[in-house]
């Protein structure tokens, strides 16, 4: 999601989909706030404080919560990038607050590094770099069907086979809004963030949802 430069049909997106595939649980595999103000790279001088970026995602992620009210959500590297700078600080754990008491994550969403629903892994996958391939080498490396998200310009699935089982890695993409600051890194790249989300089915099918947006940027309201 990348909170708050989500795209801004971005929740509406995901409860269309939602009820038309009849989904019964929600899964963010990672980034659900972006932390563009706290990165280690450089901050856009114009953009929000960090103070300010964290209200703006709390109240967006509001939203989401709202809509999904129970759900499971994967760590990913933006998520913890305050973490890391406090780390870097030489600041200690225990003066911290847990990263679900400072983005107010309700307690029907469990947190975890993954999970695995119907034998599915969900992560993630910035271990497995940023390229074309992630949700392959995810797949491969945990032997077991597996989705991610992290590579933005990434989005669908693959299947392997062998004489004994069938399995899938697949890339979700991301909801980011391509057009804010917090992406304006990708605005040199040939290669664009596919917006979307997948669809999984009792562990053996996965259907990838694209978010198809018009000439304007917004999203088309059908899928």
């Amino acid at each position: 999601m990348h909170f708050p430069f989500h795209h801004k049909d971005s929740l509406d997106f995901l409860e269309t989909v939602a009820e038309t595939f009849k989904i019964d649980e929600a899964v963010c595999v990672g980034d659900l706030h972006d932390v563009h103000a706290n990165s280690r790279h450089d901050a856009d001088p114009n953009g929000m404080s960090a103070g300010y970026e964290l209200d703006a995602s709390i109240e967006a992620s509001e939203d989401l919560f709202s809509r999904f009210p129970k759900g499971k959500y994967c760590l990913g590297n933006h998520c913890v990038r305050i973490q890391k700078a406090a780390f870097k600080a030489g600041i200690p754990s225990k003066a911290l607050r847990s990263l679900r008491e400072m983005y107010e994550i309700p307690d029907e969403w469990e947190m975890g590094e993954y999970f695995v629903i119907d034998g599915v892994v969900y992560e993630h996958g910035d271990r497995f770099g940023s390229g074309a391939t992630i949700h392959t080498k995810a797949a491969v490396s945990n032997m077991k069907s597996t989705v991610v998200g992290h590579a933005h310009t990434t989005f669908g699935v693959e299947f392997f086979a062998n004489r004994d089982k069938l399995i899938f890695g697949a890339c979700a993409g991301a909801l980011i809004d391509p057009d804010s600051y917090a992406a304006a890194y990708g605005k040199s790249y040939a290669k664009k963030s596919i917006l979307g989300a997948m669809v999984i089915r009792d562990g053996e099918i996965c259907i990838p949802v694209p978010m198809i947006l018009d000439t304007k940027g917004r999203w088309i309201r059908r899928i």
